[in-house]
């Protein structure tokens, strides 16, 4: 059991997803070995547009569109 926590940031974002989705989420994080964030959660369909745009996204329908997935991105070890 990692003794990791989400910071708020990442909690606002899990809370605008599906609560199955959140609820791994928060369960993984207790086994993690590496901390993460969450950097994404539901997106909106301009939002998503934009990032097609950009090179950033592949797809107009993404999973986020539906709060049906989450971008996380791990935190650097502090030394």
């Amino acid at each position: 059991m990692s003794n990791f926590k989400f910071s708020q940031k990442s909690i606002d974002k899990l809370n605008s997803v599906d609560p199955k989705l959140k609820f791994l989420a928060e369960e993984v994080l207790k086994i993690s070995p590496i901390d993460f964030s969450i950097t994404c959660g539901l997106r909106t369909k301009e939002e998503q547009e934009q990032l097609v745009k950009e090179g950033k996204s592949k797809t107009i329908y993404s999973k986020h569109l539906l709060g049906k997935a989450i971008d996380i991105l791990p935190c650097k070890e502090k030394y």
